[in-house]
């Protein structure tokens, strides 16, 4: 796949044409054997990432509450809880679908949580199966470091 985008580019697909210098290091990038970051990793790294999104916004939402607790109709009209609400809905629909009906509404966030964290679990565990493959392809180079970050270049 990366080679036809590769030739789409050097065939001129683009309407607008890039600049040379970010053309040229776009095709090679592309190109280059080993360097590219294989479909199964960038697929689990996008799933998750979202996952760990939501669960942010699953643990600002209950932080909210817990701050809300003694006047919970306050937090109804909070505009950054209502934006919470929001970027947590996907996934507590998706948990209405798939659980039964006699599950309260109200428990609907709690489960959602609970199956992303596993979900988030399960796609780390695919993440080190496949640097363990390859540990040579992106993705894995802070795992082939040993999680640490390298030192910054020292100007001279």
């Amino acid at each position: 796949m990366l080679d036809a985008i590769a030739s789409w580019i050097d065939a001129g697909g683009l309407q607008e044409p890039l600049p040379k210098w970010l053309r040229r290091g776009m095709t090679a990038d592309l190109r280059k054997d080993g360097d590219v970051m294989p479909d199964s990793m960038l697929m689990v790294q996008i799933l998750k990432a979202i996952a760990e999104l939501a669960l942010m916004f699953f643990l600002a939402r209950g932080l909210l509450v817990l701050f809300f607790l003694p006047a919970p109709q306050k937090l109804e009209g909070n505009l950054i809880y209502g934006l919470f609400v929001k970027g947590t809905q996907p996934f507590v629909s998706f948990m209405r679908l798939i659980t039964p009906r006699f599950v309260l509404d109200r428990h609907l966030p709690y489960a959602a949580f609970a199956l992303l964290v596993v979900a988030w679990v399960g796609l780390s565990i695919g993440k080190l199966q496949l640097c363990g493959e390859n540990p040579q392809q992106r993705g894995c180079e802070a795992l082939t470091r040993g999680g640490q970050t390298p030192a910054p270049a020292v100007p001279r």
